[in-house]
């Protein structure tokens, strides 16, 4: 099946291919959606990564959502993100705390002071989270009032791409 020839056509082409029983099928999808920027897919995708079986994905999978989401809508990543980091289960499951990290993770690259720290801040210290999880809440809290003490992004100031020549 080919994608029609409009952005609706394409968003359900992808958001069927990001749904296939192989998870090399997935993670084209999910390429293809990032390096073409499709945000026509970006609610499919939240949608699918706010379920359960979100979890249940590799976790290589998991990252590249998060990481296509916010090359899709930063705000909107950012968001999910935070849902995700927050949202424990009720039974410590190592699925779900991969999935917590990899949020984490995103929002120590790209959060922004005020309630992402906040947020940060209660998962680190939160007694039933698992150490690994606080542990990373914790360096992720740190990595952004870092940036925003002196700056910087990915290490370069203003958060321009250091650019050569």
């Amino acid at each position: 099946v080919r994608a029609k020839a409009s952005t609706t056509g394409l968003r359900d082409e992808l958001s069927a291919l990001s749904m296939d029983e192989d998870p090399a099928v997935r993670l084209a999808a999910l390429e293809t959606m990032m390096r073409y920027r499709v945000k026509e897919a970006g609610p499919g995708l939240v949608q699918r990564m706010t379920t359960g079986a979100f979890h249940k994905l590799p976790i290589e999978e998991r990252k590249l959502a998060l990481e296509t989401l916010h090359a899709l809508s930063p705000s909107r990543a950012e968001a999910v993100a935070l849902e995700l980091a927050a949202k424990g289960a009720v039974i410590a499951r190592e699925a779900v705390d991969e999935t917590r990290i990899a949020a984490i993770e995103l929002l120590g690259r790209i959060g922004a002071e005020g309630p992402v720290t906040k947020t940060l801040d209660k998962v680190s210290s939160k007694w039933s989270n698992a150490d690994s999880v606080k542990a990373v809440a914790a360096a992720a809290a740190n990595q952004i009032r870092e940036r925003a003490t002196t700056g910087t992004v990915n290490g370069r100031t203003g958060g321009e791409p250091k650019r050569s020549g």
